[in-house]
């Protein structure tokens, strides 16, 4: 599965960088592909996913593991879905993966 980076209203494409999901998740280096942007837009993606499929009410676990700036991830994915109107659970310390 792809994120694209084209502009549905135009077509034209952006200055933001395609996500790439394979079976064993995102695989991307930090500060190049995985960023808090990208990390905020993979969550966007999330909270339509849950209100499409009607799961939004039920809410969401956010976790995060020891490795570099999972903490900081784990809070933009719960401030995005917080702003979609997601109740969201976010561990206060880090979990095993």
């Amino acid at each position: 599965m792809t994120i694209s980076n084209q502009d549905p209203n135009t077509g034209r494409g952006t200055d933001l960088t395609d996500i790439r999901f394979g079976t064993d998740g995102w695989r991307a280096l930090i500060a190049d592909e995985f960023t808090f942007e990208n990390v905020a837009r993979c969550a966007q993606g999330l909270c339509a996913y849950l209100k499409d499929t009607g799961a939004a009410h039920r809410g969401l676990v956010v976790g995060y593991d020891t490795r570099f700036l999972s903490p900081e991830f784990a809070e933009t994915v719960a401030a995005v879905c917080s702003a979609q109107g997601i109740k969201v659970f976010l561990a206060d310390k880090p979990a095993p993966t």
